[in-house]
């Protein structure tokens, strides 16, 4: 059974991050809204490997996947000026006037398909994976969709294996895992980034800096109740190391013995 972590990420938003706090639920703060600048397309990070199909999913013979052990997928988002172009009016805004790299800005997600050791005899068959634009669920938001891959013994995906009726044949199980990297800012940052902005006459407090730039402007999440991601698997951890970028990390596990959901495309 693979279990999925339901925690969407929006790259290109801020979050609350405090330092040190492993384990809770991280506050949206601010959000780009959709506009005709989006991010990169997301893609299984895979060179000479695997097999696109007319419906989109990648074939992987079963050993080719075993020898692989580690597949990506990867998505980053775009410019983190646009953010340091307006984050005084954020932080103004929000009476947020202190531990300043405890706010992180989220740009690049790495989801991370596993397959683990097994010492039963591999059939010969293959590993698909879904669709990258599975992935989005919104503008700038992804999250595991509920079947990433599975097993077939048919070159063209019939018959999807369930877990269990995979482990039984003798394919390996997967484990499912995200890493989410940010970037986050000291005080004396953002409180040079002032000065600069007040020393070619704008207001550090406004917009007028992101306008003039042509940049894309910040919203405030509390303002549209778009929260960031409830982490509450016992496996999930946040790290922040202020100047340096900061990573979230959450892993679910698969099991043998049970069924998966595979909507739409049977058993």
């Amino acid at each position: 059974m693979l279990v999925y972590n339901p925690i969407t990420f929006n790259l290109g938003a801020v979050i609350s991050c405090p330092s040190g706090n492993r384990l809770g639920n991280f506050v949206e703060i601010a959000f780009l809204p959709r506009t005709d600048s989006r991010p990169n397309r997301p893609r299984w990070d895979m060179v000479n490997w695997g097999v696109v199909m007319e419906n989109g999913w990648t074939r992987l013979s079963a050993s080719d996947a075993v020898a692989k052990t580690t597949i990506p997928l990867s998505v980053g988002f775009l410019d983190w000026n646009y953010w340091l172009s307006q984050a005084n009016h954020i932080f103004k805004h929000l009476g947020i006037s202190s531990n300043f790299e405890d706010y992180v800005l989220l740009d690049y997600v790495r989801f991370c398909l596993q397959i683990l050791p097994t010492t039963a005899a591999l059939p010969k068959g293959f590993l698909f994976l879904c669709p990258p634009e599975d992935f989005r669920i919104g503008f700038s938001s992804f999250k595991w969709p509920e079947c990433p891959a599975y097993w077939s013994l048919d070159p063209f995906g019939a018959n999807p294996r369930s877990w269990k009726d995979a482990a039984s044949l003798g394919f390996p199980s997967l484990r499912l895992s995200a890493d989410v990297f940010g970037r986050s800012w000291d005080a004396s940052v953002y409180a040079g980034i002032c000065q600069f902005h007040q020393a070619k006459g704008f207001d550090p407090d406004s917009q007028d800096v992101a306008l003039h730039l042509g940049h894309l402007l910040y919203e405030l999440s509390s303002e549209t109740h778009i929260p960031f991601a409830h982490i509450h698997d016992r496996n999930s951890c946040v790290t922040c190391d202020g100047d340096e970028r900061a990573r979230v990390m959450t892993e679910a596990g698969s099991e043998n013995g049970s069924e998966s959901s595979q909507s739409n495309h049977g058993e």
